[in-house]
């Protein structure tokens, strides 16, 4: 009786320093995981190297590819491999790419412009709103962005036409003898485009501004200043961040707009995006890849003018 009382002793102990062994295993092996994958500098390759591989392959890559073919000619319809600028200066010296190019960066500050007009006070309004209301209605505004970008602009070809919803309520009142010339004009491709990114200036002006106490404008009210003064001297540096990456967005996304251009703007009203699209069309790829490239480098250009010119207009505003 003793024996098997001791037998099942013994078996009991072993059991329980295995079950212990494989517990002190099971946590070392969760220590050197922790280790690799959270503290150490292992952790950080590890968790950027898929959207770095992601983003190589899919941005980078083609990216480059464009930019080689930049520098090549074209020969009846077959590319030729060769180094060459010829397709810069051309683009850069042709009256007519000249003529859309300042006519699509004018354009892309028009409408930067009128965003920015529009987007900051209905941002401030909506940071009165408690957080439930604010997110219904940031739904509200982003809801737009689910409908084709194709179906809103045709929306606006309806409404601005010769015989569209605007220019026959105008009649009927009395307020026009004549239609207006709505369609194929700066008008119509602002309306459009301005239409479709007022949302990305709102969102990050919306952001930066949820991130200010308003405690602060509540005490340089108590110091004496109106509640003018305090949003000039106070809320507009703090959310400078906010309008430069709204800058940032809409400029970007105007200046590379082709669906509105196309179909409000007509085919006289030129820009670069449409002209791209027209070499590429005819297999002038070095031509359209030229064309693609100085934009880009336009656009990096102005945004980092903006940072540097808000920057220097604030000072005082940490850099973000």
């Amino acid at each position: 009786m003793e024996e098997r009382n001791n037998s099942r002793f013994t078996k009991t102990v072993i059991l329980e320093e295995v079950k212990l062994a494989i517990n002190r295993f099971g946590d070392g092996i969760t220590e050197i995981l922790s280790y690799l994958f959270f503290r150490s500098r292992f952790a950080l390759a590890a968790k950027l190297f898929f959207p770095l591989l992601l983003m190589v392959s899919l941005f980078v890559v083609p990216l480059v590819f464009v930019l080689r073919i930049s520098f090549w000619t074209l020969n009846g319809i077959q590319l030729v491999p060769t180094f060459t600028l010829r397709n810069y200066v051309y683009f850069l010296t042709e009256p007519v790419y000249q003529a859309a190019l300042g006519r699509s960066l004018k354009l892309g500050f028009l409408i930067t412009f009128i965003c920015l007009l529009l987007g900051y006070p209905l941002a401030l309004i909506l940071t009165q709103f408690r957080m439930k209301y604010r997110s219904v209605v940031t739904f509200i505004l982003v809801t737009p962005l689910f409908v084709s970008v194709v179906i809103r602009v045709f929306g606006w070809l309806v409404l601005l036409e010769s015989k569209g919803l605007v220019n026959v309520t105008l009649q009927s009142l009395g307020i026009l003898d004549k239609p207006l010339k709505l369609m194929n004009s700066a008008t119509a491709v602002t309306l459009g485009i301005v239409n479709v990114l007022l949302v990305f200036m709102v969102i990050p002006i919306v952001a930066a501004l949820a991130g200010i106490p308003k405690s602060l404008s509540e005490a340089a009210q108590t110091l004496g200043a109106t509640r003018i003064r305090a949003w000039w001297h106070v809320i507009l540096p703090l959310s400078v961040p906010g309008v430069a990456g709204g800058f940032v967005l809409v400029f970007a996304a105007a200046i590379s707009s082709y669906t509105q251009p196309r179909i409000l703007g007509g085919q006289t009203f030129l820009l670069i995006p449409v002209q791209i699209y027209t070499e590429v069309a005819v297999m002038n790829w070095p031509l359209g890849a030229t064309m693609g490239f100085v934009l880009l480098g336009l656009s990096l250009l102005t945004t980092s003018l903006v940072y540097s010119a808000l920057r220097y207009a604030f000072p005082h505003v940490r850099r973000q």
